[in-house]
C-alpha cells in the first residue's frame, strides 16, 4: 500500500439536523481494500445510516444520514498509514430571534428603520397591522442580509404609524412605530 496517495481529501461539511452529509476521498489508484471510516474516534460500519461506497474504483464516499444535533465531530478516512480528516458540524434547524426590533417614535419626514436578527439565514415577511406590507423599493424598502431582516421607511408620515411585524420560520417579532 506504499504507493497509494490521497489525491483529494475530505472537506469540512455543515448540515442541519435531519439532513445528510457526504464525505469523499479520492485515492491515486483503484480497488484499494481495507479502507476505514471513523467518526470521532469510533470506527463506522456500513449500514443504512452510514453508507460507504466506491465510485470508479478510486473515490471512496461516506454518506451519513438522519444526523442529530449531537453527531457533530471529526470524520476520518484511513487507508494503510494514510489519513484524511474533516469536521462535521450539525446545525440546529430551529430559528431563533437573536435581537428583536425596538419600538420607534420618530418625527414626520424622518427615516424609520426596523432591524430583526435571527440565529440563521431566513426569509422574512413584513406586515403592518397584520396586513402584508406594500414595499415600493423607494420609500419603503426591505433588505435581507444573511440572517438580518431590515425594513426602512423614508420620509415617514403619520399614516405610517402602527404595529409592524416581522415573521420568519415560525417566529413573529412585533414593534410599534409612532410618528410625531
Amino acid at each position: 500500500a506504499s504507493n497509494i496517495e490521497i489525491v483529494s481529501g475530505l472537506k469540512n461539511t455543515d448540515v442541519f439536523a435531519g439532513e445528510t452529509a457526504t464525505f469523499s476521498c479520492e485515492l491515486s489508484r483503484p480497488d484499494v481494500a481495507n479502507v476505514q471510516w471513523w467518526l470521532d474516534g469510533s470506527p463506522l460500519q456500513n449500514s443504512p445510516v452510514n453508507e460507504m461506497s466506491v465510485h470508479s474504483g478510486r473515490v471512496h464516499t461516506l454518506t451519513l444520514k438522519n444526523l442529530g444535533t449531537n453527531d457533530s465531530g471529526l470524520v476520518t478516512f484511513k487507508v494503510g498509514c494514510l489519513m484524511s480528516t474533516a469536521k462535521l458540524l450539525i446545525k440546529d434547524p430551529t430559528i431563533e430571534v437573536v435581537s428583536p426590533m425596538n419600538d420607534l417614535t420618530i418625527d414626520e419626514d424622518d427615516t424609520a428603520e426596523f432591524i430583526c436578527q435571527y440565529s440563521r439565514p431566513v426569509q422574512a415577511t413584513w406586515k403592518k397591522n397584520d396586513v402584508a406590507l406594500w414595499v415600493d423599493g423607494k420609500r419603503v424598502m426591505v433588505e435581507q442580509d444573511w440572517n438580518v431582516a431590515k425594513l426602512t421607511i423614508k420620509s415617514v408620515v403619520p399614516e405610517d404609524g402602527g404595529i409592524y411585524v416581522c415573521e420568519a420560520g415560525g417566529t413573529r417579532v412585533v414593534a410599534m412605530l409612532k410618528v410625531e
